[in-house]
């Protein structure tokens, strides 16, 4: 006798596994819509410090909302030999729409860089009469200054020599890439078509948009501060100066790719335009204007290069140019409203600028002193054989200072594309950078818990700053604090903590032979190696250096110095102001702006600003 079999359950466990599925996205979602929260101290003991100047105080911690990661990712793997995409903890950039008074102070030291200073930031001299409101020549730096304009002959003298061609006749091709403000004030405005909140590309997950964005970008005051953000994969924009400052504006989520560095050109800045560019972890770029919410890809899909793009900077002076520091050690020069094209450089292609090539390790691939081109890349330059983790602009616009994994810095002339010096860190990778406001010095900070200043003009290193138990993430200046007397700046790193320093140059003092540089310090893998590959054949790890290997002074690539020549700084100040690893610190006329990995942005009070927030 025939029996049939029992009926088949699979249809059962098919809707079973589609209902995990569709309640597993539905988790997601929620998650990716959670929104950012603040919170106020209430007595904490934390939630203050002291300093020379006064007493710090904490007003409020924004907390960023961190998307899980996108649904096709999974969960990280700890047996994959796959490196896992770059992230760069939470990345801060303000935007002030009015201006503020910037210490012209800072810049006092040299007079002769001071009046350039001015010039190329707008500011007046504090003798001089302030500009008319005829003027209306946006300033060249990311500094908060006045828009002005002037006529052709004050706007040549407002801009690098270099730009005008009255210099080296090789600069001549910049007038044609940038124009003089006067040209570039004849011209319309280009702006990015593309809708993000209405775009198909797979590459962005969601859009999000306040519900009453209309309304607030119609009634905003005019002494509006803007906050862009970037933290995990999602990328927002908020208003600082609101009461509600969490509430985010527009908040972007992208899918298996995670922003890492952002700019603002405050050349085009706008009450109702904004020229932002983003890098990602997928070599991606994007052109986006937060106003219209309209977008333009470049590198798509890493057609100029295929590496992560880890720090990003307009170049001063330009409505469309911006600089990008490529994870394989390549800096490229894009062009905002050009289309790119397939680029494979090569050694035979390769432009040798000086004889030092070999030494230096950077060479130009395609020079912005050559032909005009019609496509992205303007111009792509090697400059180090690992990554480039960061690198600044001089204030007078002529030069660049770019660290990268192998623990070198290279100070480079922007015009000429010449390296001009090559500095080694104590070991391991460097990972920021910045510049004095009157160009003298340059600070760096990398895994070897140090933060090194180095002398431009003298070409020499002036002292380590030891005082971090990890490793240092960013340093910055406080335009507000530094005159001709000394300079105030601040680091924060991994070790949750920030630290302040008071320097002055007849202050230093050059420790003993003897004197061990500092307590500890976070050694990897890479840190190990380099150490290694410094160590003199007989097995001195001290870093010191026999009479006859030291370098001339007009040498440009620079030996490793010794801890006995070179001077110790102390910090005034170590306050944790975090439970978790620092990545970013933002000097502002009233306030300090730290932020955490996890998404902790704390806004500290100057001392006598407190009273005037709460009014």
């Amino acid at each position: 006798m025939f029996v049939l079999p029992p009926p088949s359950n699979y249809s059962t466990q098919y809707a079973q596994q589609l209902k995990q599925r569709e309640e597993h996205f539905a988790r997601l979602a929620q998650a990716e819509a959670a929104p950012n929260t603040i919170t106020y101290p209430a007595g904490e003991e934390d939630a203050s410090f002291v300093a020379a100047e006064g007493q710090y105080t904490l007003r409020d911690e924004v907390t960023l909302a961190m998307p899980p990661p996108f649904a096709t990712e999974g969960l990280p793997n700890a047996l994959s030999t796959i490196p896992a995409p770059r992230t760069n903890g939470v990345r801060l950039s303000f935007v002030p729409l009015k201006h503020r008074d910037v210490p012209v102070d800072a810049y006092s030291s040299s007079p002769k860089l001071a009046k350039r200073n001015s010039n190329l930031l707008g500011l007046a001299s504090p003798k001089t009469e302030e500009p008319s409101p005829s003027h209306l020549n946006r300033s060249l730096s990311s500094l908060d200054t006045e828009s002005v304009e002037d006529d052709a002959a004050d706007d040549d003298q407002s801009i690098p020599q270099s730009y005008t061609g009255v210099g080296d006749d090789s600069s001549n091709s910049f007038v044609s890439m940038f124009g003089t403000p006067a040209q570039r004030a004849s011209g319309k405005q280009k702006k990015p078509k593309n809708s993000i909140a209405k775009t198909t590309s797979s590459f962005v997950s969601r859009f999000m948009a306040h519900t009453n964005l209309l309304n607030l970008l119609a009634t905003r005051p005019n002494d509006q501060t803007l906050l862009f953000a970037s933290a995990c994969r999602s990328f927002s924009w908020l208003d600082y100066s609101s009461p509600n400052r969490h509430e985010a504006l527009t908040r972007i989520l992208f899918a298996r790719s995670y922003p890492l560095c952002q700019d603002i050109n405050m050349l085009t800045r706008d009450s109702d335009h904004l020229d932002v560019i983003v890098g990602f972890s997928s070599s991606d770029l994007i052109w986006l204007d937060p106003m219209t919410n309209k977008y333009v890809r470049l590198n798509k899909q890493g057609t100029i290069n295929p590496s992560a793009v880890l720090e990003v900077k307009w170049i001063p002076g330009s409505e469309n140019l911006f600089m990008a520091a490529h994870a394989d050690g390549s800096v490229v020069v894009y062009d905002k409203e050009k289309d790119d094209s397939t680029f494979n450089p090569s050694p035979n292609a390769s432009v040798v600028m000086d004889e030092g090539t070999e030494a230096t390790g950077f060479s130009v691939l395609r020079s912005m002193n050559g032909k005009a081109v019609k496509t992205n890349p303007m111009a792509y330059w090697k400059v180090a054989k690992q990554a480039i983790t960061a690198f600044a602009f001089s204030p007078d616009c002529q030069h660049i200072a770019i660290t990268s994994d192998d623990g070198t810095l290279k100070i480079i002339d922007f015009h000429a594309e010449r390296v001009l010096a090559v500095f080694q860190s104590y070991y391991g990778g460097l990972l920021c950078v910045t510049w004095s406001p009157d160009g003298r010095y340059i600070l760096t900070g990398g895994q070897d818990d140090l933060i090194t200043i180095w002398s431009f003009h003298d070409r020499k290193i002036v002292a380590r700053c030891s005082g971090h138990n990890s490793f240092v993430k960013a340093v910055a200046f406080d335009p507000w604090r530094c005159d001709d007397r000394g300079y105030r700046f601040a680091s924060v790193g991994d070790d949750c903590r920030m630290l302040f320093w008071d320097f002055s140059v007849g202050a230093l003092h050059r420790p003993k032979p003897t004197t061990s540089l500092h307590r500890a310090a976070s050694v990897s893998s890479r840190s190990v190696q380099n150490l290694q590959a410094r160590t003199p054949e007989n097995g001195d790890r001290s870093g010191a250096l026999s009479p006859s290997s030291m370098a001339p002074v007009d040498q440009v690539v620079h030996p490793l110095a010794p801890r006995s020549t070179v001077a110790v700084l102390s910090p005034v100040l170590a306050k944790k102001v975090d439970t978790d690893p620092l990545s970013s610190i933002t000097f502002m006329e009233d306030s300090i702006v730290t932020a955490c990995t996890h998404g902790h942005v704390r806004t500290w009070m100057r001392p006598g600003w407190e009273k005037k927030a709460n009014l």
